[in-house]
């Protein structure tokens, strides 16, 4: 069981990550400095630098844990080898199911991921791919999907992102325009 203080060192950590997103997708990362933080946070900036030895540090932090969650929702789906289109479309569904529950963290990864260059996030979006490539790769193999494998897996992504991003939309309706875009590929 956590101490009241490591409760609170967790909070704190929390808060701080969360002013560091609210303020680079309200303005921008060329916005987010130490004081604007603790501005934002609420804390002292001698605060901010005893839980993190700096801004980009906290970036780094937000990217590697939302893709350690991220891939860590979507690795939970039990994939079916003799479903597979079945199993993309539940890949789909859950990836969908993390935008809605992690909107803000979401839009940041969404945003900010190609902004860092880091060994440990290109590892967690490899094995997304890898999950999403070898199940369209399943699906050509027994003619469920046409077409080239990376051409069908880009244009998947680029509609999970752009569409998942639309707040206007239902989760059913996100899902229902990203399944059509993916019938095109259909045989």
């Amino acid at each position: 069981m956590k101490s009241i203080k490591e409760k609170q060192r967790e909070w704190k950590r929390q808060e701080i990550i969360n002013a560091v997103m609210d303020i680079a997708l309200k303005e921008g990362v060329l916005e987010l400095s130490v004081e604007e933080i603790a501005k934002k946070s609420g804390f002292a900036k001698s605060s901010i630098y005893y839980y993190f030895k700096s801004k980009d540090e906290i970036f780094k932090e937000i990217l590697i844990n939302g893709w350690k969650k991220m891939l860590s929702k979507i690795k939970s789906i039990k994939i079916d080898p003799n479903k597979p289109y079945e199993s993309l479309v539940e890949v789909i569904k859950t990836h969908l199911d993390f935008t809605q529950e992690e909107k803000k963290l979401f839009q940041f990864l969404a945003r900010f991921t190609k902004a860092l260059k880091n060994k440990e996030i290109e590892k967690y979006l490899k094995q997304e791919s890898e999950i999403y490539l070898s199940l369209i790769e399943k699906c050509i193999e027994k003619g469920i999907l046409k077409g080239d494998i990376k051409f069908i897996y880009n244009s998947l992504a680029g509609s999970v992102k752009q569409i998942a991003q639309n707040e206007d939309l239902t989760f059913q309706e996100k899902l229902k325009y990203i399944l059509k875009n993916l019938e095109e590929f259909k045989q």
